[in-house]
């Protein structure tokens, strides 16, 4: 059996929350869950967390959902492409050393028995 770090990040890769899950969980299932309660003015995410109710609940509370549109969504949305850039700082969020880092689900995982680490960055209001 494989897990999955879903990890929450702020603008600089500092860890601010983190959920285990099975390997086998889709990555958007605990965006609500890691963004229950923290204030941003933006959450920059994959086309992973492109779910409607992911970008409601982001928006609902004042801050700009920064994810791309997958590309079957049938009304394409815009996001900050220049913002969307910025949304893995360069370190590894202060993981261990071979810790395998991944955007989304559907990338091949190292064959390292290390869990694949699923960001999900805000950028804080303070």
């Amino acid at each position: 059996m494989t897990t999955k770090i879903h990890l929450l990040c702020n603008q600089i890769g500092e860890p601010l929350r983190f959920l285990l899950t099975g390997g086998q969980v889709h990555d958007c299932t605990q965006a609500v869950a890691l963004l229950s309660g923290r204030k941003a003015e933006a959450v920059l995410a994959d086309k992973g967390y492109d779910a409607y109710a992911i970008v409601e609940h982001i928006e609902a509370r004042g801050a700009k959902a920064v994810i791309p549109p997958k590309s079957n969504r049938k009304q394409q949305r815009e996001y900050d492409r220049e913002l969307y850039k910025k949304r893995n700082p360069n370190s590894s969020a202060g993981l261990p050393t071979g810790t395998t880092r991944t955007e989304s689900a559907s990338k091949p995982l190292s064959r390292s028995p290390a869990p694949s680490i699923l960001l999900l960055s805000i950028v804080d209001t303070a």
